[in-house]
């Protein structure tokens, strides 16, 4: 194995159902799964959604969140009532992570990225992309 290759000791292993593993119509696991217990010993949980439900349920029990705000005072309100929210429900901030989203546009030219991103830029005035074609 190179040196960089990954080993799991088989004290490390457990099984991915007990008993002697499962079956379906197109698919037999019999063995253990090959991989260690991740840190925190369970899968992760990320929550998706910024409503007020969904901050609460994410400062309580979520890993990550992933959100998506057109602006970046929203994105940093959200950010910081997010973590405050955890720290109320006795958790470390830094173990909320928080997964901004994207809305790329690929067009051809400048200017169809500008008509394409319009009904964006109407909502977001401050918006990069107004700015660069005003000038």
């Amino acid at each position: 194995m190179a040196a960089s290759g990954f080993v799991a000791a088989a004290l490390d292993r457990h099984p991915l159902l007990p008993g002697s593993g499962t079956a379906g119509d197109f698919y037999h696991v019999a063995g253990p799964l090959n991989l260690p217990r991740c840190p925190q010993g369970r899968p992760v949980l990320v929550q998706a959604g910024s409503s007020d439900t969904g901050r609460r349920f994410a400062a309580r029990h979520a890993d990550a969140v992933f959100t998506a705000h057109m602006a970046k005072a929203t994105a940093r309100e959200f950010y910081a009532d997010l973590k405050r929210l955890a720290a109320a429900e006795g958790r470390l901030q830094e173990h909320v992570l928080i997964l901004p989203g994207l809305s790329p546009m690929i067009v051809a030219t400048g200017m169809r990225a500008f008509f394409s991103a319009w009904p964006t830029i109407t909502v977001c005035s401050r918006n990069p992309l107004l700015r660069a074609v005003r000038t």
